[in-house]
């Protein structure tokens, strides 16, 4: 089990925090990038999804006709 302290490095240490969500989408330079609410600092990141969205998202579009 990861510490609390651990899991606030990893998510919001060394990320930019942005005040609003509009400023966070506005930043974001990749299609592949998620805006989110970080639990630790009540600000904005943006993040790489996680390995299950993108084979989600992979799948799906395979079965697109």
């Amino acid at each position: 089990m990861a510490s609390k302290r651990g899991l606030r490095r990893k998510s919001c240490k060394r990320k930019v925090k942005y005040e609003t969500e509009a400023n966070a989408v506005r930043a974001k330079g990749s299609r592949n990038l998620v805006t989110y609410k970080c639990n630790f600092c009540g600000g904005w990141h943006n993040g790489h999804r996680s390995k299950q969205e993108r084979k989600a998202t992979e799948r799906r579009l395979s079965n697109d006709p």
